[in-house]
């Protein structure tokens, strides 16, 4: 038999791809197989830097001429409060009322899946199954319409597919959680259930107060559960100690919505706008924990050439103002670059929460929606 083939890729600004716009090359140069290339990233040397006060210290504040309205915060976050976040958002926010992707394909334990992984690692019990959801067995009339602002054929925040035009977009409610799932955008390849060892990895989102419809990109007005205070009172002060710079009255700003996304090394989030949220001009929080990533930031236009920083656990992103509509993405999640600050060195309560965040980037984003 003869050797295979070798396959080689073409230049990342090849005329080859059907993308070739600057966003989409820059990612495609960042996601190149071997060792990520440092000089990709914006030289932050020369950049304008802002010294502000968040949680008793002065810290620095990078901000882009080119860019309005993006702030680069390194290590805005001290340690302990990265642990204290990361450990409510799984123990505390991945369970009803909230809604994860998972709950799509599984019927999860009404305290959390993160909750229930715990107790099993520390029992002597075999490991439990997750149940698998099927909504083709769901009857037609217990599915419940989504809320929807607006129709399909008005709607200019998002494309909604051909497929989705076909049939009417549907939820059931769990009886076990009085909660409304949504149908699930992709379906899986198995229907059988599933150890919780195969399922907690696929965890990717979880909605904070305001829900949202993933298929339509837009929020469920109706579904409004408990905004988390603690996240309350963290962005209130970050908001007021940024008031100077981002030009929005902190007596205006009002946590509505978030999402936490888990992202592990071969995940990426292409380039993309926020703009399902009445209210563009409140500042867009982002809080980066774990892995370190390579983030991408741009303009209103993909032609146009963005910029590229490595975000490090602590770190956080302000995006506000004009900068509030650009295009983002993150290409990269970079493997074993969790910090030492966030290992267990000793103290067995972290040890299940290090061995998640040695291969997973929690990224926290909250949003004004009104």
């Amino acid at each position: 038999m003869g050797r295979k083939k070798k396959v080689v890729v073409p230049p990342p600004d090849s005329d080859v791809w059907q993308n070739t716009t600057e966003f989409r090359i820059l990612e495609r140069k960042v996601k190149r197989k071997g060792q990520f290339d440092e000089s990709l990233l914006e030289n932050l040397q020369d950049k304008p830097c802002h010294t502000i006060q968040l949680f008793n210290r002065s810290i620095k504040v990078i901000a882009f001429d080119k860019f309005p309205g993006l702030y680069y915060i390194p290590n805005a976050i001290p340690v302990e409060l990265q642990k204290s976040i990361v450990k409510e958002a799984l123990e505390e926010w991945v369970r009803p009322p909230n809604v994860c992707n998972l709950d799509s394909h599984f019927h999860l334990n009404p305290n959390g899946i993160w909750n229930e992984y715990v107790a099993w690692k520390n029992s002597s019990q075999s490991e439990p199954k997750i149940k698998k959801r099927n909504f083709d067995t769901v009857q037609v009339d217990q599915y419940a319409p989504p809320s929807r602002n607006t129709t399909e054929e008005n709607c200019e925040t998002c494309k909604v597919t051909a497929e989705l035009k076909k049939k009417p977009l549907v939820s059931v409610l769990d009886t076990d959680t009085n909660v409304i799932i949504d149908a699930p955008v992709t379906k899986m390849s198995s229907n059988d259930d599933q150890n919780i060892t195969q399922v907690l990895p696929r965890l990717r989102w979880c909605t904070l107060g305001h829900q949202y419809n993933w298929s339509i990109k837009e929020y469920h007005f109706d579904r409004v559960p408990p905004f988390p205070q603690s996240i309350v009172d963290i962005s209130n002060e970050i908001v007021h100690s940024l008031e100077g710079l981002t030009q929005y009255p902190s007596s205006k700003w009002k946590p509505e919505a978030g999402i936490i996304n888990f992202y592990q090394p071969g995940d990426t989030l292409t380039a993309h706008q926020d703009k399902s949220e009445i209210n563009t001009q409140a500042p867009l929080l982002s809080f980066s924990f774990g892995l370190e990533c390579v983030f991408l930031f741009g303009t209103e236009d993909k032609s146009e050439k963005p910029i590229a920083l490595k975000l490090k656990s602590g770190d956080m992103v302000v995006m506000s103002g004009p900068g509030r509509r650009a295009f983002h993405g993150v290409p990269l999640v970079i493997k074993d670059t969790l910090p030492d600050t966030l290992k267990a060195n000793g103290d067995k309560d972290w040890d299940l929460f290090q061995d998640y965040l040695s291969h997973t980037r929690v990224n926290l984003n909250l949003r004004q929606v009104y």
